[in-house]
């Protein structure tokens, strides 16, 4: 991210995350305003599970459409500015698509998950 903090957008309500992941200004344990971090935790744990970083932007899938294919590979629905923090929490680069936009892209590898991966890892803890 290049300034000190992005906008994103959360069950109707704009909220500012920082470099750290910090929701500013307000705790989000404390703020009825931040992401569910019951959301949040499973769909970080997946993306960096499934996905790996790399250098450059891939702007082929922004963070609208990759929510909806965590959606379709999962079967749990998030709000998108919850599924951008968590994409921040797992390690990836959060770059607004434009400064009118709600969405972001990612440093993202791929676009889908790898389900023959994710099928063996899956069947592995089963």
């Amino acid at each position: 991210m290049n300034k000190k903090f992005i906008e994103i957008t959360s069950r109707g309500k704009k909220i500012k995350l920082n470099r750290e992941g910090i929701i500013c200004p307000q705790n989000p344990q404390n703020s009825d305003e931040a992401p569910d971090m019951e959301f949040v935790n499973v769909a970080t744990e997946f993306m960096r599970k499934y996905y790996s970083p790399r250098r450059q932007l891939n702007r082929k899938c922004g963070s609208y459409g990759l929510k909806h294919v965590y959606e379709r590979a999962t079967g749990n629905y998030i709000p998108n500015g919850d599924f951008i923090y968590a994409m921040h929490l797992a390690g990836f680069d959060v770059v607004p698509c434009n400064e009118l936009s709600k969405n972001c892209w990612f440093n993202i590898s791929n676009t889908f998950p790898k389900i023959d991966t994710m099928n063996k890892k899956i069947a592995m803890e089963n």
